[in-house]
């Protein structure tokens, strides 16, 4: 197992200044392309809103999917090592009841990235929202991107699945590919601070970093600090590296706080009674990070996302990536 980026899930992106997008992807694309090596490591989360110490009502559930495997490019005809991550987080509605909460959101994320360098491939983002605020004027967005970089080139391809409307250009794409490597960077620099074999200087160098945060771009500090985790996962207060992300000073773009617990992959299975997961534990690398914890700091009280369950599943060439390509 070698992914990297389960410490961050799903902030991936890339490339140039203005480039033009081909027809989108589909799931029979990637169930064409992609050949799993090993099983799929699934991770269930569950989001709550909290008030001060009391946990007062469940409002989402996430999951990590995550599986190696080799990629056909479809253009250079090569078989590559890649990790393949799929991410999906749900309000407690469901998009086809009718019945809508004040906030929904049902949104997705599939990535390719090679190995062992974490270049991307592909990436897909579907967000589907609709937010009523109690005095602002209700938002909707139900949208699909493509990030396609199998050619070299990123072809981009972007629908607002309500309007009908396309755009394939990109623009300012060179900053989002800077950002992109400067994550894979932070990833291992935070695996590292994790093993005790980097310190919080060496941190410091890369920072701030760019996060998306909904429709646009945040500059972050962070800060780590090495502790429990804030309550029990699956049984226990596990050790793991706490990560605080805190809006730059002097940022124009408002973002909110948000704190992130995380431990190595092989730590969090050592006691799992599942011989596949320990199997996959071994062949894993020492940065291999899982979240545990993630907390969104409100104006008043946070959401919490907290690690459920961590499993095994088989592939199937059936499955549904979540993220309705069309």
């Amino acid at each position: 197992m070698n992914y990297k980026f389960l410490i961050g899930g799903y902030v991936f992106l890339s490339l140039t200044s203005y480039v033009w997008g081909r027809s989108p992807y589909t799931e029979r694309d990637i169930r064409a392309q992609f050949m799993p090596t090993k099983p799929m490591v699934h991770l269930s989360y569950e989001a709550t809103y909290r008030l001060f110490f009391l946990e007062l009502k469940k409002v989402a559930t996430a999951e990590i999917k995550a599986t190696e495997g080799r990629w056909h490019n479809r253009v250079t005809g090569l078989r590559v090592p890649v990790c393949l991550i799929e991410f999906k987080i749900d309000s407690l509605d469901h998009p086809d009841s009718g019945k809508q909460r004040r906030f929904s959101f049902h949104n997705s994320v599939v990535s390719v990235m090679t190995l062992p360098d974490l270049e991307t491939v592909l990436y897909i983002k579907r967000d589907d929202e609709h937010i009523r605020p109690w005095f602002k004027k209700a938002e909707k967005v139900k949208r699909l991107e493509i990030f396609d970089m199998e050619s070299g080139q990123m072809d981009y391809y972007r629908e607002d699945l309500l309007s009908g409307d396309v755009q394939t250009q990109l623009v300012g794409g060179e900053n989002i590919l800077k950002q992109n490597k400067k994550m894979v960077s932070l990833a291992d620099i935070l695996s590292k601070i994790y093993r005790g074999e980097k310190t919080y200087a060496d941190l410091h160098a890369l920072t701030p970093i760019q996060i998306d945060v909904g429709q646009t771009s945040v500059m972050y500090d962070v800060v780590t600090k090495k502790e429990k985790s804030p309550m029990r996962v699956m049984g226990e207060k596990r050790s793991s590296l706490r990560m605080h992300f805190r809006p730059s000073k002097g940022t124009e773009t408002k973002g909110c706080e948000f704190t992130l617990w995380a431990c190595s992959f092989i730590d969090l299975v050592k006691r799992i009674d599942n011989e596949t997961l320990k199997s996959i534990a071994d062949e894993a690398l020492e940065f291999t990070m899982t979240p545990l914890v993630l907390d969104a700091h409100l104006s008043l009280g946070v959401i919490r996302c907290r690690l459920n369950t961590v499993y095994t599943e088989a592939w199937s060439q059936n499955r549904n990536f979540n993220v309705e390509i069309r």
